[in-house]
């Protein structure tokens, strides 16, 4: 279950970080 907790905060991550490239 904790190996899918930080998969699922990486992906959330990489959405931050590809939104705040963006704007």
């Amino acid at each position: 279950m904790e190996a899918i907790k930080k998969f699922y905060i990486k992906i959330l991550f990489h959405r931050m970080i590809k939104i705040q490239l963006k704007f």
